[in-house]
């Protein structure tokens, strides 16, 4: 069962590649369907129970129009479609897919004007993602195919191809938009709108997922290692050490890695055995230990149980369990947690739409 994907995020974060999310349904929690997670707002699609969104309505992410006002508690999504397979998310922007459509809202030129709107050019397509950049918010599919196409949220263009050969997965978060190929290798997606190309990441192989955080990027392979490059003034990449590193190094202390996910400063993995394990910064309660203390090698997150899926978007995550729950942990500042608080959350906390 794919987990949930940062936000790209992650993207949900992302940023953060994924399909619904199994759950029993019980009288507390609607099934989760996709979370996406940034700095500042969530995207949650349910099953039954549409779609809802809560934290920062910047550029009208949360998609109730324009001016758009913050929630601290999750609001549902006026007319989004009932059959949403998966969300994305990045910076004062937010997307749904459907079989047969994408919808997005926000962005730099507002799109939408503060309600999830159609955008054709990804019309069909079977995975999202998205990056706020300098120039405005990269939207990308991958179609049945295996091929990408890339559009600017609100731009005038039309959609551009990547000159990537076919593609198994997408990845996007601050850090950069990336693309694993279905030779398991990994290139990144040179920023800007016009002619996009990609450029090849050394010393990765048969690689499955990729998450992108912040200032790093983390990838997992088909044996269950776990590799990170990019800053590491905090310890996120998880090799021990706080020196950056240009190239991938292997995390220390991990192994059956499903997925790996970057936040900002720290890093989340979500194992075979449904557990979590959690490295880097901590000064909010990133790694949900007790602690504010920063920690150089992975380190379990208890109160999350039974994990099926992991978002992690900033100084924070969210773990979605197979009780058909969500909870999340860390900075909460926005509100993004759903919770009709703005305290930052030592442990991980359930969410709680009815």
């Amino acid at each position: 069962m794919p987990p949930l994907r940062p936000s790209l995020a992650l993207v949900f974060v992302a940023a953060f590649a994924v399909t619904a999310l199994g759950g029993c349904k019980n009288r507390r929690y609607p099934p989760t369907v996709d979370l996406a997670l940034t700095a500042d707002h969530a995207v949650i699609a349910t099953k039954g129970k549409g779609v809802w969104t809560a934290g920062s309505a910047e550029n009208g992410a949360l998609g109730f129009g324009l001016p758009g006002s913050p929630s601290p508690a999750p609001r549902l999504v006026p007319d989004a479609p009932a059959d949403v397979l998966e969300v994305a998310a990045s910076a004062g922007a937010s997307c749904l897919r459907t079989a047969t459509e994408v919808r997005c809202v926000g962005g730099k030129r507002n799109f939408g004007n503060g309600f999830f709107t159609a955008v054709p050019e990804l019309s069909g397509v079977t995975q999202i993602a998205l990056r706020t950049e300098a120039a405005g918010v990269r939207v990308c599919g991958r179609s049945a195919d295996a091929r990408v196409r890339c559009v600017e949220l609100g731009g005038a263009g039309s959609a551009l191809p990547l000159d990537a050969p076919r593609v198994a997965a997408l990845a996007a978060g601050p850090f950069g938009l990336f693309v694993v190929r279905d030779d398991g290798r990994v290139a990144r997606v040179q920023d800007g709108f016009e002619s996009p190309k990609t450029e090849e990441i050394s010393g990765l192989a048969q690689i499955l997922q990729v998450g992108v955080g912040d200032h790093h990027a983390c990838a997992v392979d088909a044996g269950g290692a776990v590799f990170c490059w990019g800053s590491n003034g905090s310890g996120g990449l998880g090799d021990g050490t706080d020196v950056d590193r240009s190239l991938p190094v292997a995390v220390a202390n991990v192994s059956g890695a499903v997925s790996v996910h970057p936040g900002a400063d720290f890093t989340c993995v979500l194992r075979r055995d449904e557990t979590i394990g959690c490295w880097g910064a901590n000064d909010v309660h990133q790694l949900a230990d007790g602690t504010t203390d920063r920690a150089l090698l992975a380190k379990p997150v208890f109160g999350a149980f039974q994990v099926t899926g992991l978002v992690v978007g900033g100084r924070g995550a969210c773990a979605a369990q197979k009780d058909g729950g969500s909870r999340c942990w860390g900075s909460n500042g926005t509100g993004r947690f759903g919770d009709k608080t703005t305290h930052d959350h030592p442990v991980p906390m359930p969410i709680k739409i009815l």
